[in-house]
């Protein structure tokens, strides 16, 4: 998409919404903590590209199989992810957590969930988006998620017209390891509940973030392993990976 085009589903305007305000800490250089508190809402217009630049940074460099692809060092992957990120930036509900002061302003970046609404309108749309790719390996990725994600449509199981998915939830690592990234997945309920989406469904590919899911009572509906994946030669697609296998996992808003 590009600022001349909107999405078939985005965002009505209006001003942010602010999803959960959760206290947390913060590790310190000599190894003490302090206490701080994050503000769960959407992104500000002026913040769009470090949103990007967190998920490169992280996301890129930590998920399994973005570790497996050796991302973060191909430019091509890189520029093909900020197609897709670009996309649901458009749609206006990605969830970022901000470190907030006193005053509830907003300081550092700590995480964000690269959220997007799926329905009829937006299947031809993110079909579209594939073919600006540039890596055959993102492609046949791509190919890989949209393909198992229809198997395991939201829509048909659960009977809804659309809903919420994600293309990356990603948490700093001085943040990690105090729940912010189920908070987060928890939020979906009252974006949900906001835009009138009636469900949410995601492909989680990492064990931390299946278990997260599971806790922010998302269901498990298909597990695919990554040894059944193979490219062009008979090789496993997603060598030396550190996780089993992928899982569609999902639950109904009400």
């Amino acid at each position: 998409m590009n600022n001349k085009t909107r999405p078939a589903w985005c965002r009505p305007d209006g001003p942010l919404n602010v999803w959960k305000i959760v206290e947390g800490t913060e590790k310190l250089a000599d190894g003490s903590t302090r206490p701080i508190r994050f503000s769960i809402q959407e992104v500000p217009e002026d913040r769009r590209e470090e949103t990007m630049q967190h998920m490169i940074k992280y996301f890129l460099a930590d998920e399994p199989i973005c570790k497996s692809l050796k991302m973060k060092g191909d430019p091509e992957m890189i520029r093909g992810f900020r197609v897709y990120w670009n996309y649901c930036l458009d749609q206006g509900i990605v969830e970022a957590a901000y470190v907030i002061d006193k005053d509830n302003e907003i300081l550092e970046l700590a995480a964000v969930n690269m959220l997007n609404v799926v329905c009829d309108e937006t299947d031809k749309e993110m079909g579209d988006l594939l073919r600006l790719l540039e890596s055959p390996k993102l492609i046949k990725l791509f190919d890989i998620i949209l393909e198992i994600s229809h198997k395991a449509d939201a829509r048909k199981i659960l009977n809804v017209d659309k809903y919420i998915a994600a293309l990356g939830l990603s948490v700093a690592p001085h943040i990690r390891g105090q729940k912010l990234g189920q908070r987060m997945l928890e939020a979906r309920d009252e974006i949900g509940k906001k835009y009138n989406i009636p469900a949410t469904s995601t492909v989680f590919t990492a064990t931390a973030s299946q278990i997260l899911a599971a806790r922010a009572g998302f269901k498990e509906e298909l597990s695919q392993d990554y040894s059944d994946f193979l490219d062009d030669d008979g090789e496993p697609f997603f060598p030396n990976i550190e996780t089993k296998c992928m899982k569609i996992m999902m639950k109904k808003i009400e």
